[in-house]
């Protein structure tokens, strides 16, 4: 879903309440202010929750206030691959710090993480950073989240990294 500007959370808080399986990935931030510092949960994507309906709950998702439209990719709303999802709630989990772009990396090496909490996922490795960070790219909603991986091995074109 594409909700108003700064409306991700309490989208989210009513389409819970009504039932409607729903995900607001977000991710730690430390905030100044003139007055004080604060850390705060930021929004991954911002002013998007991902939803999940039933047939007779589509409608009811729309009327949900904070909301604006479901997000279309070639005409059509989009969907996001459960790996997409189970990739969102592990970086989530994991309390790591993450990087989201519109940029999709086509022309890095495609890497497979092969151990780690990351195994099995597959993306463009990202060789201007000093660390090894590798970019997931979430196809259906034109982002492409950045991770550094660490000690977690890596396969480069089926040669270990």
């Amino acid at each position: 879903m594409y909700t108003c500007a700064r409306h991700e959370k309490s989208a989210y808080t009513q389409l819970l309440r009504k039932g409607i399986e729903s995900l607001l990935p977000v991710q730690k931030q430390f905030r100044q202010w003139s007055d004080r510092k604060k850390w705060i949960e930021v929004p991954l994507f911002p002013s998007y929750v991902f939803v999940k309906p039933m047939p007779d709950q589509i409608e009811s998702v729309l009327r949900t206030p904070g909301v604006v439209r479901y997000v279309t990719f070639n005409n059509r709303k989009a969907v996001v691959r459960s790996e997409e999802i189970n990739f969102l709630l592990k970086c989530q989990s994991a309390d790591i710090s993450v990087e989201v772009t519109a940029n999709s990396f086509d022309h890095e090496e495609r890497v497979i993480i092969t151990s780690g909490i990351f195994a099995g996922y597959s993306g463009r490795l990202l060789r201007r950073y000093e660390d090894r960070r590798v970019a997931i790219r979430i196809e259906e909603i034109g982002y492409s989240v950045i991770i550094r991986v660490g000690k977690e091995k890596i396969s480069i074109d089926g040669i270990a990294a």
